[in-house]
């Protein structure tokens, strides 16, 4: 979850609302049979922090409380589903056009994603693939950095895969991103020289 503002405190309470809304006198979210009740119920836990944060008893700022975050799973029986979830309610969902969702600073990373994602690579290199993204936005955005979460969900598992924590000092993370820098100073090197026109 990302945004401005956002303390530990509304993070707890969304999430911890969330997974209360799985069994509501409503109906459960795996009885609602609806594809897309996770992500508007999740969207109203999102408001109403936002909204009693507003209220004075929680964190205040000068800007506008937000949040935006990514809600992934799977329903018995129903392919998993990805959800890029906006503050104001709407959202997107991940599909076969657009394979991967962002939020935060996507300005540095995306395109290496966009460059070199391949449907058809292997999920080691798709975990690698990120490694590069982040390291991409960690070198260009001081304000962002590690520790990186990992959570690789399987499908049919229908459980919480473990989350792997990536820190700074991560051998695996370290190494791809010292090979990242020097591949990209090859390549450029490589490239034909400019010639400018007097």
């Amino acid at each position: 979850m990302t945004g401005r503002g956002w303390s530990f405190w509304q993070r707890q309470t969304t999430g911890s609302r969330c997974s209360c809304c799985v069994r509501t006198p409503r109906g459960s979210l795996l009885q609602l049979g609806q594809r897309h009740v996770g992500a508007d119920r999740r969207h109203l836990h999102i408001r109403e922090v936002i909204a009693e944060s507003a209220l004075g008893d929680g964190q205040q700022a000068d800007s506008t409380f937000s949040g935006t975050l990514i809600l992934g799973g799977q329903i018995a029986g129903m392919e998993p589903r990805l959800f890029l979830i906006y503050p104001e309610g709407n959202f997107i969902e991940a599909l076969d056009e657009a394979p991967f969702l962002q939020i935060g600073e996507t300005k540095y990373g995306r395109p290496i994603l966009v460059r070199v994602f391949d449907p058809a690579m292997s999920f080691d290199e798709a975990v690698k693939l990120l490694y590069v993204s982040f390291d991409s936005t960690i070198k260009a955005n001081l304000s962002v950095g590690p520790p990186l979460d990992l959570q690789i969900y399987e499908t049919d598992s229908l459980d919480a895969p473990p989350e792997q924590r990536i820190g700074a000092d991560d051998p695996t993370f370290t190494s791809i991103s010292r090979g990242w820098s020097d591949a990209l100073r090859q390549a450029f090197e490589l490239l034909p020289d400019v010639t400018l026109d007097d």
